[in-house]
């Protein structure tokens, strides 16, 4: 795998995540990172980056509910 790519798909599936939350208020990691790997395969590719997308949405959500 290139280095960083992991990384870099942990920031882009966070900003779809954040996007699909905005505009759906709801989230679907799975179809995100589908999508992603479609055009390049290896986005995320370790526990701890799946945790931080998870936890980072699910603060998001919980800040977004919050204020709405």
């Amino acid at each position: 795998f290139s280095a960083g790519i992991g990384r870099t798909g942990c920031f882009i599936a966070l900003s779809n995540g954040i996007k699909q939350l905005d505009t759906e208020r709801m989230v679907d990691v799975v179809r995100i990172l589908c999508h992603l790997r479609q055009d390049r395969g290896g986005m995320i590719q370790t526990n701890d980056q799946y945790q931080f997308l998870y936890q980072a949405l699910s603060e998001y959500a919980r800040r977004f509910s919050s204020t709405s």
